[in-house]
């Protein structure tokens, strides 16, 4: 965030990623990468000795600011695998802040993109749309994750709104398409048909043909896994959807 002459000025922050697969070497490399602060794009990494590169986004403020707008865009080209992770939880902050994400598979490519959840702030409110185009042949694992608050510091649900939205195309036909939109002030997220008890949320979409053999969810990005098993305990009840091959896992917690 940044005031020049009293006025407000946007921080738009973009992190744009491509990746190229090399036969002769068989592995992927990342062949292109832009940060734009706030939003800074670390350097490839080859974690556990992978053939495919690991790549962190970063945010000096750790969150979104008033007026700030993240641009990630991702490109992993034909036969290419990419993990891509956050450095950590991103605070939502007063005020009104947006998130857009763009992801295009080749054929026969994968992709991990796991960010870790979004915590929404008293009186914040956030936009996000994803939009993926794929491959029938490429993988996707990709997790979407908020918390209604500082579930420590006793703020639940003070929020003002979120709209968050995800539409996946692959070979060109819409696959899937959802959109949630809560605002607490208007209508009570704790009510048994919205959230109920639970306070965090998480959705792990896995699309494609190639979907499992993309890199596992990391340790750090949350409870939900490939194999979670559906079903309800003390604290948490989880879910999946499966169409045409084709898988939604979705958990709701209480933290």
């Amino acid at each position: 965030m940044c005031f020049s002459k009293g006025w407000l000025v946007l921080n738009h922050g973009i992190a744009r990623l491509r990746t190229d697969y090399r036969p002769q070497e068989n592995r992927s490399v990342v062949s292109h990468q832009f940060g734009k602060a706030p939003l800074q794009v670390h350097r490839p990494l080859y974690l556990s000795r992978n053939n495919h590169p690991t790549v962190f986004l970063r945010s000096p403020s750790a969150g979104l600011l008033d007026g700030d707008r993240h641009e990630i865009e991702i490109d992993v080209a034909d036969g290419a695998t990419l993990e891509v992770r956050t450095q950590a939880a991103c605070l939502v902050y007063t005020g009104s802040s947006r998130q857009d994400v763009v992801i295009k598979l080749g054929r026969d490519s994968k992709l991990c993109f796991c960010p870790q959840p979004f915590i929404l702030t008293a009186d914040s409110g956030l936009t996000q749309r994803i939009k993926v185009e794929m491959h029938e042949s490429s993988g996707l694992l990709l997790k979407d994750s908020f918390s209604a608050g500082r579930i420590a510091m006793g703020e639940c649900w003070q929020f003002r709104e979120m709209d968050s939205s995800i539409q996946i195309a692959i070979s060109g036909k819409v696959a899937y398409r959802d959109r949630w939109r809560l605002n607490p002030e208007k209508h009570a997220a704790d009510d048994a048909l919205v959230a109920g008890k639970y306070n965090a949320y998480e959705s792990l979409y896995l699309f494609g043909e190639a979907y499992k053999n993309c890199p596992g969810v990391p340790d750090d990005g949350g409870r939900l896994k490939e194999d979670c098993e559906d079903g309800t305990t003390d604290n948490s009840t989880a879910w999946s959807m499966e169409r045409d091959g084709n898988c939604i896992k979705r958990m709701l917690e209480q933290r």
